[in-house]
């Protein structure tokens, strides 16, 4: 969908859209506490009736703060 990774970062600034979706990833001990197990199902069905789309994970929503996801987590 992005052709390089400026492409990514220019859509992460312009904000979520129907084809763009942007999640923070949060843990708690050794588990994942965002985003929830629902909540990402429900945006994955909504991806999957467009006809292309993408969730970035580790970027913050509302802020579109690229967080990450420490390498040791993934």
């Amino acid at each position: 969908m992005f052709d390089s990774p400026e492409e990514l970062l220019r859509k992460i600034r312009l904000g979520e859209d129907t084809s763009l979706e942007l999640k923070t990833v949060r843990f708690r001990g050794d588990r994942i506490s965002e985003p929830k197990r629902d909540d990402l199902a429900d945006e994955l069905a909504a991806i999957a009736n467009t006809h292309d789309g993408v969730i970035v994970l580790g970027v913050d929503d509302k802020t579109r703060d690229i967080d990450g996801i420490p390498a040791e987590r993934i």
